[in-house]
Order: structure tokens, then sequence, then C-alpha cells
């Protein structure tokens, strides 16, 4: 485990025990909570060429445009910037299993996050781990995530 993504589990785990919990009928205490359980970390590199760079602030649907352009696999969960503040984040993953986030500039230090069917990705537009407007379905209920790269 690199120091970034030591940095990442340790804020993490502090957010986790720190916000409030959601009902005891949800499996997960927040979507903190959900990607330490179910997440891995990803390496992070530098942008391919072929790919450019996005709207900032636009992380879920840039993520979402390169899966149309380049067919690349969607991932969400948490990442660390420069500031080492851990933002609920997606990039995609190319083909050898390597972060491509076309969001921020520079890429983030560390990638903590959870593989997404294409079918799960269309159930909604913005985050599909803190989606409070239909309160939290992906935290509903234990779930078995297997990621296929």
């Amino acid at each position: 485990m690199t120091k970034a993504e030591f940095d990442l589990r340790s804020a993490l785990e502090t957010l986790r025990n720190a916000s409030g919990n959601l009902p005891t009928r949800y499996s997960y205490t927040g979507p903190a909570d959900f990607v330490l359980r179910e997440g891995r970390f990803f390496e992070p590199k530098f942008l391919p060429v072929k790919i450019k760079y996005r709207e900032s602030r636009r992380c879920f649907r840039n993520a979402r445009r390169v899966i149309r352009a380049h067919g690349f696999s969607y991932v969400e969960g948490y990442a660390l910037h420069e500031n080492d503040i851990p933002f609920l984040h997606a990039w995609n993953l190319d083909d050898d299993g390597c972060v491509v986030d076309t969001t921020w500039v520079p890429v983030g230090r560390a990638y903590l996050g959870v593989i997404f069917s294409p079918s799960d990705i269309l159930k909604w537009k913005g985050s599909l781990i803190d989606n409070w407007e239909n309160r939290w379905p992906l935290l509903r209920k234990s779930i078995s995530i297997e990621a296929k790269l």
C-alpha cells in the first residue's frame, strides 16, 4: 500500500466513523463504508494521448462519456487530489486496469473504488454510490461486486 493509499483509507475510515449512520435497515453506514468494504485501489497514471480532458467538477458525466467513446470500464469511489481531501469521484479504467481520469489535472494521488456494470450506470445520472435522491439504493443490502478487467 502506498502512502497516498494509506492516507485515503485513513481519511475514509475517519469519515465513516464521524458521519451519521443510515437507518439500521441499510447494510452500509454510508458511502465511505460502502467503498471501504466493497472497493479496491487502482493505479493512477497520466491520461492517454487519445483521450482529452473534460469539464472540471463533472466527473460522473465525464466518466460516462468515456464509456460511450472508448468502451472503458466505469469506476466510482473516493480519490485523493493534491489537497489530501477525499472526494467522491468517478473515473474509468483502461485496458490495463489503470485509472483514466478525464476530470482532474493533474491526476489524483490515490483511487479507491468499485467497478460498475453498464446496466448500473444507465440507472442514474449522478453518483451511483451517494444516490441520496433515491434513498441510497446501493447501500440498502450487502452486495458482491466482481471486477471485470
